[in-house]
Order: C-alpha cells, then structure tokens, then sequence
C-alpha cells in the first residue's frame, strides 16, 4: 500500500478546504452561540478538522499492490458507511451515535445499510451504493430540520402529501443556518469525496457479482417483509412514539423513526369491524339520550358562526404565570349566555386543519396514523359532518379563511364536507396584490403600501404583522351575514389566521403590548404570542358586539386550534421539567385550548374543564336545540363518559388520564367508536347512512 498525489488533485483538495473554511467562518455562530459556548468551541474544533480531512481525502490517493486488499478495504468502508449517515443524519438534529442505546443504533444501522444495498442490487456499484442513498439521507435530514424547526414536530411521511402548504407557511419563517446543519453538511461532502474515490472499485467476477446482488436483493426484500408483513419489530419494542414523535425522532433516530412511520399510513379495518353492526353499535348509547330538539322550524333557528382562532390559548394551562397587562380581558369577562371552557385538541404547534377536520365531522384523529393529515390524506368523497347536518335543516353553509385557499387542500375538501362557498385571501384582496407581495418575498411594506393604494381607509384595519388581522376578517363574516338572500339561517365557519406563527420578527406595524413579568428569562417569542392573543381578544369583543345587536338570534362559537410554538425553554419553566420529561396529565396541558359558545339571547350557562373537540360541535346542536343526528347522540352520551379523547391518550368522567396502551373499562367503548368512525370516512359503500345524516332518518 502506498501514498500518492498529484498535482491537480492537490489544487482541487486545496480549492475545497478553503471554500469550506469560509463557509466555515462566515457561519461560526452557529457554533458560537452564548448559551452553551464551551460545547460550541469543540464543535468548531471538529468542523476545522472536518475541512482538513475533506480536502486530504481529495489530494491523498491509496494505492494497494494486491488488488485483493483494496477490495477488502473498499468492503470494510461499505460496511461503515452507514454509521457515517447516522452521523450525518443526526447531526441535523444535535444528536450524537453515543446518544443511542445499542438496540435503536443496531436498527439504525439495518435500516441505512438496507437502502445501500437495494441500491447496490440495482447498479452493482459500491461508491454509487453508498453516495446514492446518502443523498436521500441528506435531503430527508434538512428537511426534518426545517420542518421541526418551524412547527416544533418532526418530518413524518404524510408531510410529503403536504408541501404546497408547508412551502407557503415556511416563507412566513426566518431561516438560518444552524450547527446542525453545517456539520451534517460537512459530513456530506465528506461522503461525496470518499464515494468518488472508490467509484473504479468493482466486483469483477460476474458470478461472484450477480451473488452479491442477488444477496442483497434477498435480504431488503426479507426485511421489509418481516417489517410490513408482520409485528416482529414493534414487539420488540422499536416503533413509533406516536404520542410524541420529537422525544421519539431524538430517542431512537430521526430517519429511522420516519421508516418506521410508513408501516402506519394505511389504516385498515379495526380489528372485528363489521358495517352492518354499526348501526347496533351507535344506538347503544344513542338510545341513552334524553335529547329532543326545541327548534325545528326553520325561520326560528338560530345562526351560527363558528370561529377557530388560530394559535388561540391560554397558557396559564401548562403553569402560572404573570404579564404587565391582561390578555384575554374580555374573554375572561363574559358569563352571560355563555358556556365555556377548556377544549383539548389533537395537534400542538401547528396541523390547523386536523382541528378543524374534528371539530366538523365528530371524528377523532386518535384513531389514525400519527402525524398523519386528513384532509390531504384521506377524504377524497363526500363525508358527514356538522355542515351537512346544518345543510340538511336549511342552513346556508360559506366557509371564510383568509389565507390561500389552496392550503391543507381546503378547495377540494370544504365541498365534500358541505359548504356551498369558501371565501379565502384571494376572494378578499385583488389577485395582483397578492402576486406582487409573494414575488417580493413577502415584503410587508410593499404589502402594506400596495393595499393602502387599492383600498384606501379599509386597509388600515387589514394586517397585523403580515396576516389579515381578526378585527378585518370578523367584518367579512358580518358582510356575508349581511349579504345573504334568503329568510334561512346562516352557518359561518371561520379559520382565522392572525395569531399564526413565527413570533420571531419585529413588525412596524405592530406593538408588542404584552410583557412576562415572572419568568427567570425574557421569552421573546412567548411575548410577542402574547401580545397577538390581546388583539384577538380585542377583535372578538368587536364581534360579539356586533351579533348583540342583531334582530335574529344567533350563536357564536370560537375555540383555538392548537397552542403556539414558542420557546421550548418557556413551557420548560412552566413545567419544572425537561418537554420530553412531562407525565400524561402535563402533556395534555399543552393540547389545551379556551372555548366559548355564546348567544345573543337566554341560554343555560355551563362550565366544562375537560372536553375534547371531537364533542363540540354535538354541543354546539344542542345548544342551539337543533335537530341531530344519531352520531351527535352517540356522541354526546360518549363525552359523558369520556370527555376527553386526544392525540395524548384520554380523560374519563372521574378525571383519570389513560394512553391507549392502558387497559382499561373503557377499552370497549373506544373500540367501538373506532369502527364507527371507520364506517363514516372509509367505508363509502358500506356506510350506514341513516347514522350520519338526518336526510336519510
């Protein structure tokens, strides 16, 4: 074995360990921060040596006299790559090999060398088995980066039927680069180097070749089948951690974790499920129901506007806390005719149309693959829901979001839940506008200048920060109120979009009012949350103010879609205790969510601790003494039950929490819903119709 160089190989290695170390040194704060300076030193240390042996490898050839042992060697390097792209991987996440217990970095190690060799079985080719594979393994590594920093959750397989939303929200996010980032970039380009330098090392004997391929065709196929074809691996005890997928990402493997999600995308039938018993198994606690309509005459039901506020909570659920100013003062402040609440929902941080998607249809996202979306995923047909109810009894049905209306694919889905229309951002601001703000990279000034030249006066009210503010599109709701063309009710459902994340950049054009005042720590990003949340509060008492003096009755209902991603070190302190360290009864704190249903004439107050959001459109029904369906029967006896059913687990009568790992007396009743919800979003041809719909009774 011998050393050798040349001349051009020299320039090149050279060329790139200074790019590198520009590189390098233009981003050093990414590894400099003050928090954790010391760490940060060392990690910049092994970046300089990263470019170092990035440009050694490319000047510095190995040349063995017995083509036998450069083959050995080339096999020995094929089979350590994939600690490598573990290396690389997690590096995007801060986590380190040693930070895996041996069982997940074995499973690890199965699941990257399987990509290399189904490659290696299709081109026959060591450097293109390992540089192909880690090209992929690169790109899916930054993109769980970027996802999991915007949204606070990690890249899950359903995400990819969500990109043309996710491109829209990430250009509301600032980018940057971290250490992450920077050193499984290095790691990369170290694997591009190496890969080229064997790319003349093949197996010569074609026997000896088509063995090999052969065999490791054999063994991808006989993995994935012992993987998909049967529960070998998650009962040992590696899966998903479907209730947190982050702490699961970061426990046993970021790639791996996401593999692992793909066995779940496909949701079966419920083991026992049989169409013709739903009906039996809805009336089992339908038939408990006392209910019976008080209205039914079409000219006395009530209207209805149904508002999920985007990113509205109180986080005083998760620990106390105090500001300079309250925030929520008009929420807090109404009791009258109202019944009000802390509504539990399936998402946090971000997956705003899952919330929706419960709240609409009474289904609950507990029953499906974790990190799964339903309107991307799975509704492609006509579904029951509360629209088609309200539709059933004479409601006019318009849908308002003031964002794109391509987003989570709500175009085609609102109508196959039941709305007539559905009035987006493009319906409120001239289509030019809207161009020329996404082509400036959304620039708020220009934004901000080109409304004032449209629409005058009007657009002083439009944004808050670079979003349509509450207060502008509560005026769209009253506009279609004012607007309708018949005597009949009208049912408003709104996703608003003010208070939507990030809270990192200052705006002009909005003051940060809202300031903690009993934390160890100044929380930016929780601050300026906060400071959003006491304009919404202002915005919905405009409404409310408003519906107070309408001659007809009406109802408003408005809940929170989720809890906001700020600061992980703010819940931290609100918690006592690292986020991935919460109890059942903590982790459910952050799926916590206020609601309100109010009504400008008498109704009966109530107060509900705990209710999830699957239920609150059967309470909204009943509220508004509608007639139902037997769905919303069934479900209004099962939240006498069990009030809470969420992402987390669930809270029965008594206040106990479970996960659904727990056996418990209330297994069955789960299993029972589950088929039946199965029957209402799956099963077109064997749905039980009569269940669903009041048209069909």
């Amino acid at each position: 074995m011998k050393i050798s160089w040349s001349k051009r190989t020299g320039i090149l290695g050279i060329v790139v360990f200074i790019a590198m170390m520009i590189f390098l040194i233009i981003n050093r704060g990414a590894f400099l921060a003050d928090e954790d300076l010391e760490s940060g030193k060392l990690l910049f240390f092994l970046a300089i040596l990263s470019c170092v042996l990035c440009g050694a490898t490319i000047v510095f050839k190995l040349e063995f006299k017995d083509k036998r042992l450069g083959m050995i060697a080339t096999m020995i390097w094929f089979f350590l790559a994939p600690i490598i792209s573990i290396t690389m991987v997690e590096a995007f996440s801060a986590i380190f090999i040693y930070d895996l217990a041996p069982v997940y970095f074995l499973a690890n190690y199965i699941c990257y060398m399987l990509f290399m060799l189904l490659v290696f079985a299709i081109t026959g080719h060591i450097g293109r088995a390992i540089l192909f594979p880690n090209c992929f393994f690169y790109g899916f590594a930054l993109c769980n980066n970027i996802v999991t920093t915007f949204r606070g959750t990690p890249f899950v397989p359903t995400d990819f039927l969500s990109i043309g939303t996710a491109a829209n929200v990430a250009a509301n996010y600032d980018r940057y680069i971290d250490f992450g980032i920077a050193m499984g970039t290095f790691i990369m380009i170290f694997i591009v180097i190496t890969s080229f330098k064997i790319r003349g090392v093949r197996i010569k004997a074609r026997k000896y070749k088509l063995f090999a391929r052969l065999v490791s065709a054999a063994c991808v196929v006989c993995v994935c089948a012992l993987f998909y074809g049967t529960d070998v691996v998650p009962n040992a005890g590696i899966k998903p951690d479907f209730w947190n997928q982050l702490r699961g990402y970061n426990k046993s493997g970021s790639f791996l974790n996401f593999m692992l999600n793909t066995k779940y995308i496909h949701v079966s039938e419920p083991d026992g499920y049989d169409a013709d018993e739903i009906e039996e198994l809805v009336e089992s606690l339908a038939s408990q129901s006392d209910y019976e309509p008080t209205i039914t005459d079409t000219e006395d039901m009530p209207n209805i506007i149904a508002v999920m506020n985007e990113s509205y909570s109180d986080l005083t659920v998760d620990g106390e806390f105090e500001t300079n100013v309250d925030y929520m003062e008009f929420y807090d402040s109404l009791s009258e005719n109202a019944i009000k609440g802390n509504l539990f929902m399936p998402v946090n941080g971000a997956g705003t149309s899952n919330s929706e998607f419960e709240f609409l249809t009474g289904l609950s996202l507990s029953f499906l693959p974790s990190g799964s979306n339903v309107y991307n995923s799975y509704i492609d047909s006509e579904i029951p829901s509360l629209v088609s109810t309200l539709g059933d009894l004479g409601y006019s049905k318009t849908a308002v979001h003031p964002y794109y209306e391509s987003g989570w694919n709500r175009s085609t889905v609102y109508p196959l839940l039941g709305f007539d229309d559905f009035i987006s951002i493009e319906d409120m601001i001239d289509q030019d506008i809207i161009d020329q703000y996404i082509d400036s990279d959304n620039n708020v000034y220009l934004y901000e200048s080109l409304l004032k030249q449209e629409y005058g006066e009007e657009a002083e009210n439009m944004l808050v920060r670079r979003y349509i503010s509450d207060s502008y599109n509560y005026e769209q709701l009253e506009e279609v109120y004012e607007e309708k063309t018949d005597d009949g009710p009208v049912f408003e459902f709104n996703v608003t979009m003010q208070n939507h994340g990030g809270y990192a950049t200052n705006y002009y054009n909005f003051d940060e009012e809202v300031e903690i005042t009993s934390m160890s720590k100044i929380y930016n990003l929780a601050n300026q949350y906060l400071s959003l949340i006491k304009v919404s509060d202002e915005a919905f008492q405009e409404l409310i103010e408003y519906y107070e003096n309408v001659d007809e009755p009406t109802i408003v209902v408005m809940f929170g879609d989720h809890q906001p991603f700020v600061e992980t070190a703010f819940f931290e302190e609100l918690f006592g205790t690292s986020v991935n360290s919460l109890t059942t009864e903590q982790l459910q704190c952050r799926y916590m969510t206020p609601f309100i249903i109010w009504a400008n004439y008498d109704i009966e107050e109530a107060q509900y601790d705990q209710l999830s959001a699957n239920y609150l459109s059967s309470l909204l029904l009943k509220t508004a003494g509608l007639e139902m369906t037997e769905f919303n029967k069934y479900l209004l006896e099962l939240s006498e039950q069990i009030p809470v059913i969420d992402s987390v687990g669930y809270i029965d009568k008594d206040g106990n929490y479970y996960t659904y790992n727990d056996e418990t007396e209330y297994t069955d009743l789960l299993e029972d819903y589950e088929k039946i919800q199965y029957n209402a979003l799956f099963d077109d041809e064997g749905r039980v119709e009569s269940v669903f719909y009041l048209s069909d009774n």
